[in-house]
């Protein structure tokens, strides 16, 4: 298992080293999973031993579909296809996995009932885009915010769901793939500074879930939602004054041409269960098929959490080489900033134990998985 996380880890580094280098002209910045080629190019030719119960040589083959929004290219996509040579490669060339990418397959706003109907087989999804279904999975990011750390935040949602019956009701015929999030810490990337809470009253800032629009809104700005692919023309024309984003996204949109300034909020951006695939699905590969995907399917996970930070990273050197100035609140805002969200937390509470289900015990659930990962 290490020895294909350690396959995947290289081929990702080449080919971050060789965009990073074209893209910026000076010192690379440090590795991310991101390249303008196809991840399969360099596939590793001698297939890994086979997974347990037994050889899966023999066994029927299966075909998977694989339906994502981002563009074949984008770091998670290319990731993705790491994660499918890994199948492919332990199941002896007997699970092959397709990429479907942009949206191509399945629409963003209706993934999980298109995937249900048997439009795709696995999907990366939003659960905040079909908000009536995953009552949980929308709610429980406010319990647990915020961890040390991406792979602590993964950790403790993960934990959670697994604890929480009501949680894994949501994903009833489904089987989790991997947890994961925008990646990292939510910064706000701003023309103006924002060197206190007081600097964003009055802000227009873009956001994209509920406890973003929380922190906005309770720091006195505007939230505002939009696609992130409308939000560089939207700083151009005066519609927004900033993003609370994760901060690789300043490499990724080029925010830097827009704006001059990014703030951390050392709160962890909500991970949620974003990919998973249909019990049918799974079930139409064979034991040792099974076993076989089960194992790549924590190397991936575990890939994932290791691509969080190296983005974060990568967004926050190229902020730097640019220009930007990198601002950090003081531990008095900080804290504000934290207080003022457990109004928010127990008004989650209260909604959910209106709408019969188990609010407080869930919470104190989630603080109890807390306290295992923040010192």
């Amino acid at each position: 298992m290490k020895k294909n996380i350690k396959r995947i880890a290289a081929l990702l580094l080449a080919l971050t080293l060789m965009m990073a280098m074209a893209a910026c002209g000076n010192s690379a910045p440090a590795p991310a999973p991101e390249a303008p080629d196809s991840g399969n190019a360099d596939a590793p030719a001698a297939p890994a031993a086979p997974a347990e119960p037994g050889d899966v040589s023999s066994d029927p083959k299966v075909s998977l579909r694989y339906a994502a929004s981002k563009a074949a290219t984008h770091a998670k996509s290319i990731l993705a296809q790491s994660f499918f040579d890994n199948v492919y490669e332990k199941t002896g060339g007997t699970v092959e996995i397709e990429g479907f990418w942009s949206s191509s397959l399945v629409a963003v706003a209706s993934a999980w009932a298109e995937t249900m109907a048997g439009a795709t087989d696995i999907v990366v999804t939003t659960p905040g885009n079909e908000k009536d279904h995953f009552v949980i999975d929308n709610s429980q990011y406010f319990f647990t915010i915020s961890a040390d750390s991406y792979a602590d935040q993964v950790a403790v949602t993960k934990e959670f769901f697994e604890a929480t019956p009501e949680y894994q009701a949501e994903y009833e015929d489904l089987v989790p793939v991997v947890f994961e999030s925008s990646g990292g810490e939510l910064y706000f990337v701003t023309k103006e500074p924002v060197r206190t809470l007081t600097d964003l009253k009055g802000k227009q800032i873009r956001v994209v879930d509920d406890i973003s629009w929380a922190i906005v809104e309770n720091c006195g700005g505007i939230p505002v939602k939009m696609p992130l692919s409308e939000v560089f023309d939207a700083f151009n024309k005066g519609l927004i004054d900033g993003v609370l984003i994760g901060v690789y996204n300043v490499y990724s949109s080029q925010f830097d041409e827009v704006a001059g300034y990014i703030t951390n909020t050392h709160i962890q951006a909500p991970v949620n269960m974003q990919q998973f695939m249909r019990a049918d699905a799974y079930n139409s590969m064979t034991d040792a098929q099974k076993a076989a995907f089960d194992e790549c399917v924590v190397e991936y996970q575990q890939a994932i959490v290791e691509d969080g930070a190296a983005c974060e990273q990568i967004g926050l050197d190229y902020a730097a080489e640019k220009g930007m100035e990198i601002i950090e609140f003081s531990e008095d805002d900080l804290a504000s900033l934290r207080a003022s969200l457990e109004e928010d937390i127990q008004a989650k509470v209260a909604e959910l134990n209106a709408a019969g289900y188990p609010g407080d015990e869930m919470y104190a659930r989630a603080q109890e998985i807390m306290a295992k990962y923040t010192k």
